[in-house]
């Protein structure tokens, strides 16, 4: 037989960027295509992609691309890569299928794409893959973990998953096919980790329903609800929570109002009734019948909830009295984001509820007796935690080493990592085995932006920028800085770089020679009496 390779491609070592590859002979499949967002030390980009040279090489082998389910960090790379892997079918659950074609059509990509969609019970014959699938419960519709079957026996992906039994409006767990899995052998079992460190059982959406019905029969005046756009089930609660208590609900956001027209399109949210109006006609409403569901409850200096909160939003404006529901979770690298959100909110006399305060949000994710359970269901020959940084990792790795699963058989999952098997009893585990480095999408650029010049923002954010033009047949010296010292201090400063500047012009040497003088003396200059490294950037003419 022929080695099978398991490669993970990204989601090890951020949240985001999920993806996975199987490789058997000259066939392929891709678990996963997903985005990342970046956190404070990668200034100006937009988002991350997960790294795809190894693919790329491969392009011709790619047998399809299989999606869990319709998050963007599982689904958001697709239409950044699609070109450059030959556009292989993709295999998604009806949600995701639609939210990825929606992006398609932003992206120009409709015609190129093809979409297949799956449901519970089909099986994907990929080349020497066989492909089922599993029901989970998550936050959002159609979600499954996925069972590759391979010679030497399954590999399960969960995606985002938790054991919810009383979940809103949805089946839960299919237990049973996690079952029969094990009965047949479950060689490896790939587990999303994103809730690792949360001790006992993940909260049910049921218990959420509650607090939400509460908070929003109680408010006096307009009720401000934010959370995820991709958040079908805690849309629907609110939809239904309006619809009983007579609210009507406005739309605002662009991706707010795209999800809900998918997802009241698959009927995933009740039609019943006319509890929609648009923004016009909620303006003839009185506040205590109104309920705002906006985008913003990460703090995105775009969203609609923050344009309230800064008086630029062009059709709402916050009122002392307002009732502000935050129901989702913090995405790392947002808190601070969401803090100044919520002070701004309650200073304009916003009452604001979070899930510090209240159970508004339930996690979509397991916690540790999950992860006990899920192992309990499949019994896995061996177990690799996912989906997280390795704080999370590893913390799943310890629940696996508390209820007795063997050390020797768990396999950390790390960017770049290659598990190959060529028997069911030893793998070899290949650390940086392929390229791993998280992809950069800045405006229309992907991966131009490197470390060099992630380096080079940093530097400037931290401590400015001084650029200096030498015209050395003339003897002509111009010095600007930026962020570096006030207006009254520039003029001397200026001057005193001048000085430095001749110093170095004086003692000779080619352009490039003078160049890199003139750049290290001024850097010392500029450290010695400001305790500071600007980026200083001299041109020689």
């Amino acid at each position: 037989m022929e080695d099978l390779k398991i490669t993970i491609l990204g989601g090890c070592q951020q949240i985001g960027c999920n993806a996975t590859a199987f490789e058997y002979g000259d066939s392929i499949i891709v678990v996963d295509m997903g985005l990342g967002f970046p956190e404070g030390d990668v200034l100006g980009v937009d988002y991350l992609l997960p790294n795809i040279s190894y693919l790329k090489q491969r392009r011709e082998n790619i047998r399809g691309i299989v999606i869990t389910h319709g998050h963007l960090d599982h689904i958001g790379a697709i239409p950044y890569i699609g070109d450059n892997i030959g556009w292989p079918t993709i295999y998604a659950p009806a949600m995701a299928s639609e939210l990825i074609k929606v992006r398609a059509e932003d992206f120009g990509q409709k015609e190129q794409m093809d979409i297949q969609v799956y449901k519970s019970g089909d099986v994907l014959n990929l080349g020497p893959f066989k492909v089922s699938f599993a029901r989970v419960t998550h936050n959002i519709p159609d979600s499954y973990s996925v069972f590759v079957h391979t010679p030497y026996g399954i590999v399960i992906v969960t995606g985002d998953w938790k054991f919810d039994n009383t979940p809103y409006k949805e089946p839960p767990t299919d237990y049973g096919a996690f079952t029969k899995a094990s009965e047949e052998g479950v060689l490896l079992l790939c587990s999303d980790s994103t809730n690792a460190m949360k001790s006992g059982w993940s909260d049910s959406e049921s218990e959420i329903s509650r607090d939400l019905e509460y908070l929003i029969e109680k408010a006096p005046g307009r009720v401000i609800a934010s959370t995820f756009a991709s958040l079908i089930t805690r849309l629907s609660q609110i939809v239904d929570i309006c619809r009983k208590l007579g609210r009507k609900i406005v739309i605002s956001g662009r991706s707010m109002e795209t999800t809900v027209s998918i997802a009241r399109h698959l009927k995933l949210i009740e039609e019943n009734g006319d509890v929609f109006v648009t923004r016009k006609d909620s303006k003839k409403l009185k506040d205590k019948n109104i309920c705002i569901l906006a985008t913003g409850s990460q703090g995105e200096e775009t969203s609609s909830l923050v344009k309230m909160a800064n008086d630029t939003h062009p059709d709402f404006k916050l009122k002392a009295g307002d009732t502000v529901i935050l129901s989702s979770s913090v995405i790392p690298g947002n808190e601070m984001a969401i803090y100044h959100l919520m002070d701004k909110l309650t200073l304009k006399g916003a009452n604001v509820f979070h899930n510090e305060l209240m159970d508004v949000h339930a996690g979509g994710h397991s916690h540790a007796e999950d992860h006990k359970m899920m192992i309990h269901l499949t019994k896995p020959k061996f177990f690799m935690p996912v989906h997280g940084t390795p704080t999370y990792l590893y913390a799943h790795k310890k629940t696996a080493l508390s209820i007795g699963y063997p050390e020797e058989k768990i396999i950390v999952g790390e960017n770049g990592l290659q598990v190959v098997f060529s028997d069911s009893y030893n793998p070899k585990v290949l650390r940086k085995a392929v390229p791993s480095d998280p992809v950069t999408v800045d405006g229309l650029g992907i991966g131009d932006v490197d470390k060099t010049v992630l380096s080079e923002r940093n530097k400037l954010a931290d401590d400015g920028i001084v650029f200096i033009t030498i015209e050395r047949k003339r003897g002509k010296i111009v010095v600007i800085s930026r962020g570096v010292v006030n207006d009254e201090e520039k003029m001397s400063f200026h001057e005193d770089i001048k000085k430095i500047v001749r110093e170095a012009v004086d003692k000779g040497g080619d352009d490039k020679k003078v160049k890199n003088r003139i750049e290290g003396m001024v850097q010392e200059y500029i450290h010695s009496v400001l305790a500071r490294k600007p980026l200083v950037v001299p041109v020689v003419m």
